[in-house]
C-alpha cells in the first residue's frame, strides 16, 4: 500500500483515467503509472454531489502521492531546499493509521455543534492526513423501520467497513444501543498492527482504552468537535483533530 491515505473502494474510480507525463516515468514505478482514469466524455451531471466530492478528493490524494514520489512537498509542490519544507504532517507520512468512528456520537455532535450532517470523506481525511490508512471502521446502530442502505453504501464508497448492531432489549422492557465496548476491543486488537489509532468520538469512555493502547507503544488520537469532546480524552490523546464547517455535508 502506498503512503497516501487514499482509499479506493471497488468501483469508486471506474470512470476515471489518469496518465502520467513521460517525464515522470523514470521516477514513478511502472506499476503505479496509471491509478486514476479520466474520461473526457464523462457526463458530470450523472454524478451525485457526494460522488463528485469523493472523486475530487481522490484526485487530490493522487497529486499528493506523485509529489512525494518526486521528492516535493505534498501540499505545495515546493522543491526541497535543504532547510526543509515539511508540512504539519510531513514527518508522519510513513505512519500507518487505523480509524474508528462512533457514528451515533458523531451524528449528534455535528447536529449540536453546527446543525448539519458530517461528510464522512472529509472526516476520514481529517483523521488520516497524508499518512497511510490501513483500516477505517464505522460503528452504527440499526434503526428499526428506517432504511439505512443508502447510508451504508455511502460509507462503503468512502472506504469504511461498517459494523451494524441492533438494540439490546432489557428484561424491564427498555432497550439499549451502544458500541463503546466493541469499539474499544477492536482498537486494542488493532493497536499492535499500526502506528496510530484514531477514534472519531468525543466520548470519555475511551480514556482507559487509550491508556492501554499507548502503554503498548501505539499513538492514540481523537477527532471530534471542540465543544463535544471530553476533557479527559483530550488529556490522554497524543494529538487531536477538531472538526468544523469544512467537514460537513454541503
Amino acid at each position: 500500500m502506498s503512503s497516501s491515505p487514499t482509499v479506493h473502494p471497488p468501483g469508486s474510480l471506474s470512470n476515471y483515467a489518469f496518465s502520467l507525463d513521460a517525464s515522470l516515468s523514470s521516477v514513478v514505478p511502472e506499476e503505479e503509472e496509471a491509478s486514476i482514469f479520466l474520461n473526457p466524455g464523462e457526463d458530470i451531471q450523472a454524478f451525485s454531489r457526494e460522488e463528485l466530492e469523493e472523486n475530487y478528493l481522490d484526485l487530490k490524494d493522487e497529486i499528493w502521492r506523485l509529489r512525494r514520489k518526486l521528492g516535493l512537498d505534498s501540499a505545495s509542490g515546493a522543491k526541497w531546499s535543504g532547510g526543509g519544507y515539511v508540512s504539519s504532517r510531513g514527518l508522519q507520512k510513513d505512519q500507518r493509521v487505523a480509524v474508528f468512528v462512533d457514528v451515533q456520537n458523531m451524528y449528534y455532535s455535528a447536529r449540536q455543534a453546527i446543525g448539519r450532517n458530517l461528510s464522512y470523506g472529509m472526516l476520514l481525511r481529517a483523521c488520516v492526513g497524508t499518512r497511510e490508512l490501513v483500516r477505517a471502521m464505522a460503528y452504527l446502530i440499526h434503526r428499526e423501520g428506517k432504511d439505512q442502505s443508502s447510508f451504508l453504501k455511502m460509507l462503503h464508497h468512502t472506504g469504511f467497513e461498517a459494523r451494524l448492531r441492533a438494540k439490546i432489549e432489557r428484561a424491564d422492557g427498555r432497550s439499549k444501543a451502544e458500541w463503546e465496548v466493541g469499539m474499544a476491543m477492536d482498537m486494542i486488537k488493532m493497536a499492535g498492527k499500526v502506528d496510530t489509532i484514531v477514534v472519531a468520538s468525543g466520548n470519555g469512555v475511551f480514556v482507559d482504552a487509550a491508556r492501554l493502547i499507548k502503554s503498548n507503544g501505539t499513538k492514540f488520537e481523537c477527532c471530534t468537535f471542540r465543544r463535544s469532546v471530553s476533557k479527559e480524552l483530550l488529556q490522554v490523546a497524543d494529538a487531536y483533530h477538531f472538526l468544523n464547517q469544512e467537514h460537513l455535508r454541503q
